[in-house]
């Protein structure tokens, strides 16, 4: 139970750290925010492991990297949906992703 509470609490933190050091990224309120933790939840559970079983040899191929730009397209995904979360250009969509994917890699060293 602690380990869900930690992965639901580090998107939102994430997203509250990048919007306030990056002006291109903003939510509207603490219900914008909880909503987006959901749907981003939502994604890595049901669709981001297919998509991820789907692009596997592009992933192979750049040792990685595509990684990240599946992490860029459900954030960026989720702002298109969610009204009040809104992402100014690619950047702010890789700072959110980088941010959420760093957060959640470390929590997951030190919860196990």
């Amino acid at each position: 139970m602690k380990v869900l509470l930690v992965y639901l609490i580090s998107p939102a933190l994430s997203i509250k750290a990048v919007e306030y050091l990056y002006s291109g990224v903003s939510v509207d309120g603490w219900e914008t925010l909880i909503v987006v933790t959901i749907l981003l939840g939502l994604w890595n559970l049901v669709v981001k492991p297919v998509v991820r079983l789907l692009s596997l040899p592009i992933n192979i191929l750049t040792l990685g990297l595509f990684g990240v730009v599946l992490n860029i397209g459900v954030v960026w995904l989720t702002a298109e949906l969610v009204d009040g979360f809104s992402l100014e250009g690619v950047t702010g969509a890789l700072l959110c992703a980088l941010a959420i994917g760093f957060m959640n890699s470390t929590l997951r060293e030190f919860t196990g």
